[in-house]
């Protein structure tokens, strides 16, 4: 599966980024208006470009911790249970930032 969905990493299927697929799936899943806003900008949206920029930022950030979790299902049990650890503590590290 590893091989199949990020041969290189932080792309997938070779040549899609990341941070792309996590963008449409937010924008599917949740719907969110600022991710709306960033395709089809309009005047009374209210979003700024500073507000767009923490938004990218934070999809940016975003990247490693799901791309570690899609490669940690690749791994035998013993590695996974020691890759969950630091997987956990990056998601912890993506909710903090989230707070503040």
């Amino acid at each position: 599966m590893q091989l199949l969905y990020m041969p290189r990493s932080h792309m997938v299927h070779g040549s899609t980024p990341l941070v792309d697929v996590l963008r449409e799936t937010v924008r599917s899943f949740i719907a969110p208006p600022f991710l709306h806003s960033l395709y089809w900008p309009s005047p009374r949206a209210g979003f700024t470009a500073q507000g767009r920029e923490a938004v990218e930022s934070f999809l940016n950030h975003c990247v490693r911790p799901f791309a570690g979790l899609i490669q940690m299902c690749g791994h035998n049990r013993a590695r996974q249970r020691d890759r969950l650890s630091h997987l956990l503590e990056e998601f912890a590290a993506l909710q903090d930032e989230v707070y503040y």
